[in-house]
């Protein structure tokens, strides 16, 4: 059965391109053990913030000018995000298994995912 022109122009819609960052570019949002966090950007000091509970990034407006630095502030705040929505960030004591497993079985495969937003060139 043929699918209407809307239910088509819905789907193409709702595709995500997944294209590498550029000078200028956004991200809207990212999944990170299995939860949608949202990406801001806004003029703070820090390169970029992390709320875990508000599941938002807040990425500085001075990163989107340099890809590759837009690129590592984002590993760095999912880094961030992954460690805090664990409970590891919020352990006693330092558990270096932890932290290895944690990298290793989480932050890894994240970055795999979403490897095609690393600047070419």
């Amino acid at each position: 059965m043929a699918r209407g022109i809307n239910s088509v122009l819905h789907h193409i819609h709702r595709i995500r391109v997944k294209r590498p960052l550029e000078k200028g570019s956004r991200v809207r949002s990212l999944r990170v053990l299995g939860r949608r966090i949202k990406v801001r950007y806004s003029e703070i000091d820090e390169w970029g913030l992390c709320d875990n509970d508000q599941l938002t990034i807040f990425i500085s407006l001075k990163c989107i000018d340099d890809p590759n630095q837009h690129w590592l502030t984002i590993i760095h705040e999912v880094t961030h995000m992954i460690l805090r929505l664990t409970g590891l960030a919020f352990m006693e004591r330092n558990e270096e298994e932890a932290y290895v497993r944690c990298i290793e079985n989480l932050i890894i495969p994240w970055l795999y995912e979403y490897s095609y937003l690393k600047p070419t060139g």
